[in-house]
């Protein structure tokens, strides 16, 4: 995704990421996505909460590290099966756990 250091997805989470009956992933649904070089930020964060990176509450940016975090959190999905903090709703008291260093706990 970043190879070519051109694109941030911004948007990585489960229904992003695509098999096509085929043995390799396919990442599609670049709606969201920016330039690696943006310097923007965004005023209002869009995404799915749970693959958002902690990071990008804070700054409202970004950036290939809270791609590779987003990333992070399908393949977590893809080992346990399970959505991360399964247990919790996902409101500002969750959020501020998470950039807090809140992690999913693996079952």
């Amino acid at each position: 995704l970043h190879g070519g250091n051109i694109v941030l997805h911004s948007d990585n989470g489960s229904e992003t990421e695509k098999d096509f009956r085929t043995s390799r992933p396919l990442i599609c649904d670049f709606g969201l996505s920016r330039s690696v070089n943006s310097r923007e930020s965004n005023p209002t964060i869009r995404g799915v909460f749970p693959f958002i990176a902690p990071e990008v509450f804070h700054t409202r940016k970004f950036t290939t590290k809270s791609d590779i975090y987003s990333f992070g959190i399908v393949m977590y999905l893809i080992a346990t099966g399970e959505q991360p903090f399964r247990d919790r709703q996902f409101d500002t008291s969750l959020i501020c756990d998470i950039t807090s260093g809140l992690r999913p706990s693996m079952p």
